[in-house]
C-alpha cells in the first residue's frame, strides 16, 4: 500500500526541553492572648502579627538535533539550536491584627476586630489598608422578663446579633504599579535587524486595596430541648 502524507504534521530533528521550578512559601506568626474573668465580666484580648512571603523561580532550556534518541542531556544537542530562559516572582504581605471579646453575664456580647495589612503588590503610599469590624449580641433568653414570658419554655436559647465590618482584597497581578518590559522583540535599525525591548504593561501607581463593607443582622435560636435549632 502507498503511505498517505499528512500535510498537518511535520517531522523534524529530535529535540529536548527541560523545565524546573522552585517555589518557596514562608509564613511566620506571633500571637499573644489574654483572658480575664471578674464576677459577671469576661474579657479576651488577642494581638498578633504575621509575615507571608512567596518566591517562585523557574528555568528552562531547549535544544534539537541530537546524535540519537537515547541522550537526555541538553549539552548533547546542537549548540546552535540552544534556547533558555528564567523567571522570578516575589511578593510579601505583612499584617498586624487584634481582637477584643467582652461579655457581661453571658448576656450582652461585644466583639471588635481590626487588622492592618501591607502588601508589596501596591506602590509606596498605597500598600497599607486598615480593616475594622465590630459585632454586638444580646442573649434575650437570659433576661428576667423573658423567663416569665409564656413562650419562654419553648426556647433553650434566643440571641440577636448585629455586625458590620470591612474586608480587604489584594488578589491582583504582582507588579501592577511598575512599568514592565519584554525582551526579544526585533527591530530594524540602520538597515540591520537588532533585538530590543517593548513596554508589556502600563503602570498604575494608584491601584490599592479593594474594600468590601458587610452589614449583618442575625438571630440564633434553639427550641424544644435542643430538638430544633437554627440561625
Amino acid at each position: 500500500s502507498t503511505a498517505q502524507f499528512d500535510e498537518n504534521k511535520s517531522i523534524g530533528p529530535n529535540s529536548l526541553s527541560v523545565n524546573s521550578s522552585n517555589n518557596l512559601y514562608t509564613d511566620v506568626e506571633a500571637l499573644a492572648n489574654y483572658d480575664l474573668k471578674v464576677s459577671d465580666h469576661s474579657l479576651n484580648v488577642l494581638l498578633g502579627t504575621s509575615l507571608e512571603q512567596t518566591q517562585n523561580k523557574g528555568m528552562n532550556g531547549y535544544r534539537t538535533t541530537f546524535p540519537n534518541n537515547y541522550l537526555y542531556e541538553l549539552s548533547s544537542g546542537d549548540a546552535s539550536t540552544s534556547t533558555n530562559g528564567s523567571s522570578l516572582t516575589e511578593y510579601t504581605l505583612l499584617s498586624f491584627f487584634g481582637s477584643v471579646n467582652y461579655s457581661f453575664k453571658d448576656r450582652y456580647l461585644l466583639e471588635a476586630n481590626v487588622r492592618a495589612d501591607g502588601s508589596s503588590r501596591f506602590a509606596d503610599g498605597k500598600r497599607w489598608g486598615v480593616f475594622p469590624s465590630v459585632s454586638v449580641g444580646w442573649r434575650v433568653s437570659e433576661e428576667a422578663f423573658w423567663k416569665d414570658a409564656a413562650i419562654a419554655s419553648w426556647f433553650d436559647n434566643l440571641k440577636i446579633r448585629v455586625s458590620e465590618g470591612v474586608l480587604g482584597n489584594q488578589n491582583i497581578d504582582v507588579y501592577p504599579y511598575q512599568q514592565t518590559y519584554s525582551l526579544g522583540q526585533n527591530y530594524v535599525l540602520g538597515g540591520s535587524l537588532v533585538s530590543g525591548a517593548y513596554s508589556a504593561t502600563y503602570k498604575n501607581e494608584e491601584v490599592t486595596w479593594e474594600r468590601t463593607s458587610i452589614f449583618d443582622v442575625g438571630v440564633d435560636f434553639g427550641l424544644f430541648g435542643g430538638k430544633l435549632s437554627g440561625t
